[in-house]
C-alpha cells in the first residue's frame, strides 16, 4: 500500500512539474511582451511626413498598422525595422479573412462582396458564425482573424494584418474574439471609406526585375534605419 501511494505521488509530481513550468514560461513571456520597449513606435517616428493618429498592434508585436488621415497615408511597420507606406489612392481592395477563408471583400468603387443577408451586413459575431456557411448557421472555433489589404504595388500587392490568433481556437462568443472582431471592423470601415472615395480606376506601379534600391519609396518595403 505505501508503495502504491509513493507511485501515485510520483505520477502527480511528474504531471505537475511540466504544467507548472509551462505556466511560468507563458507568464514570463507575457510580462516581457508588456515591458519591452515600443520599438515600432520608434520606427514610426522615423518615417518622413507621417504622423499617424490611428494605430493597431498585432498581439505578437511583430507588426503594426498605422494611419495618418491628414496626409492621406497608411503604413505597415514591422518590428524587424522595415515599413511600407501607401497613399490612400494606392488602395485597391480590403478583405476580412477567418481561418484562411474570405468572409467579406470591398474593392474600389465600394463594391461589396461576401457574407451578407438581405443586402445588410452581418454583425461582428454573426459574420463569424454565418460567414462560412451562408444561411446555414453553425458555430465553430475561431483560430485566426485577419485583414487583407490590396494595393497597386506589383512587387508585393497583398498585406495581411492579424487581429486574432489562437492555435487551439476559441468560440466566436468569447470576449477575446468579440474584442478582436470589433477592432477589425473599425479598421475595415476606415478602408471601406477610403475606397468609396476613390472613383477613378487604379494605376498599377510599373514592375521591374531590377533590384530595388535601399531607402523609403512609396508603397515599397523600406528600411526604417
Amino acid at each position: 500500500m505505501p508503495n502504491e501511494i509513493v507511485g501515485w505521488l510520483f505520477l502527480l509530481i511528474c504531471a505537475a512539474v511540466p504544467a507548472g513550468l509551462t505556466t511560468y514560461v507563458v507568464l514570463r513571456f507575457q510580462r516581457w511582451q508588456k515591458c519591452k520597449p515600443d520599438r515600432i513606435g520608434g520606427l514610426i517616428a522615423t518615417i518622413p511626413d507621417f504622423e499617424p493618429v490611428l494605430r493597431f498592434d498585432q498581439a505578437d508585436k511583430y507588426a503594426s498598422l498605422a494611419m495618418d488621415p491628414d496626409t492621406n497615408q497608411f503604413a505597415v511597420i514591422l518590428v524587424s525595422g522595415s515599413y511600407r507606406v501607401f497613399h490612400f489612392s494606392q488602395l485597391v481592395a480590403v478583405e476580412i479573412e477567418r481561418d484562411g477563408t474570405k468572409l467579406e471583400l470591398t474593392n474600389r468603387g465600394s463594391q461589396l462582396m461576401g457574407a451578407a443577408v438581405g443586402g445588410a451586413l452581418l454583425g461582428p459575431v454573426g459574420l463569424l458564425l454565418g460567414g462560412l456557411s451562408g444561411s446555414k448557421r453553425h458555430e465553430q472555433t475561431v483560430k485566426n482573424i485577419a485583414l487583407k489589404i490590396f494595393t497597386n504595388d506589383l512587387h508585393e500587392p497583398v498585406i495581411r494584418v492579424t487581429f486574432f490568433n489562437h492555435l487551439a481556437g476559441c468560440k466566436p462568443n468569447t470576449p477575446e474574439v468579440r474584442m478582436a472582431v470589433a477592432t477589425l471592423e473599425q479598421w475595415y470601415g476606415r478602408f471601406r471609406t477610403i475606397l468609396a472615395a476613390q472613383s477613378e480606376p487604379f494605376q498599377p506601379q510599373p514592375y521591374t526585375d531590377e533590384p530595388r534600391a535601399p531607402g523609403r519609396g512609396r508603397g515599397l518595403l523600406s528600411s526604417g534605419a
